[in-house]
């Protein structure tokens, strides 16, 4: 088993060597084959010479939009690249490039998928996880986008519907692709993690969450994300959600 770790970039230059210093360091630590997969989206900031100058001695391939095309397309990019060269018991890793998510928790994640799960999600929400640095109106939004989502799909085992520090069973993205084919990720922004998520449960994907500290104050980057853009997504994601909940009570042999 190899680990495949999803990197999308956009304008990270000052948080990027930190993360990938630390992701050699923990997978060394835990005797863990990996590779990078570093997409970046655009950046004007220096972000790609610092991923080049990194990819001279990790093992790193790095693949470039000239234009930001938002991490929707930059996720589905990344993952289909990952999985297109990797065998089916190798796990894919998403996570931010901004430092603010702890690649250590890469090990503990993988024991989750090695007892049968298929997708693990780094929760900010389960027992255990800790919120640290994150300002009142983003971490309101993040709760109740996740109570939203909760409430509406009922995911068994998941409290944490959009944060993208996941591990993932390249065979069940393989086959979301399979199914679902450039849809599996429709969407152009943040809500696109919600929706890569639901349509791999209504595949049958069996989810698991460990909890996690989210430190905000490492990351030295402004946030990308646009308040009013983000809400309108994810509500358009809880509409597909219902969609397709009800296409699965129609043809639940589907």
């Amino acid at each position: 088993m190899k680990v495949i770790t999803v990197l999308p970039v956009y304008n990270e230059a000052n948080s990027l060597a930190p993360l990938l210093k630390r992701i050699e360091r923990s997978m060394a630590q835990a005797s863990i084959g990996y590779r990078i997969i570093l997409i970046d989206d655009g950046s004007t900031d220096g972000s790609l010479a610092v991923a080049r100058s990194f990819a001279r001695f990790l093992p790193m391939s790095i693949f470039l939009h000239e234009e930001n095309e938002g991490l929707g397309r930059t996720i589905k990019d990344g993952l289909r690249i990952a999985t297109e060269g990797c065998s089916g018991d190798d796990v894919v890793v998403t996570m931010d490039a901004d430092n603010s998510q702890p690649p250590e928790l890469i090990s503990e994640m993988l024991k989750r998928v090695e007892a049968e799960f298929d997708v693990v999600i780094a929760s900010r929400y389960a027992p255990g996880a800790v919120i640290l640095n994150v300002p009142f109106y983003r971490r309101l939004l993040s709760e109740l986008g996740n109570i939203a989502y909760s409430l509406s799909v009922r995911a068994k085992g998941v409290r944490d519907y959009t944060c993208g520090f996941r591990a993932y069973k390249a065979s069940v993205l393989r086959e979301g692709f399979s199914v679902y084919g450039d849809r599996l990720i429709s969407s152009r922004g943040f809500e696109c993690m919600a929706e890569i998520l639901i349509k791999l449960w209504c595949l049958g994907a069996r989810l698991s969450e460990v909890p996690f500290t989210l430190d905000y104050g490492a990351k030295p980057s402004l946030s990308k994300m646009r308040l009013a853009r983000t809400v309108v997504g994810n509500l358009g994601v809880m509409a597909t959600a219902c969609r397709l909940k009800f296409s699965q009570r129609e043809h639940p042999n589907r």
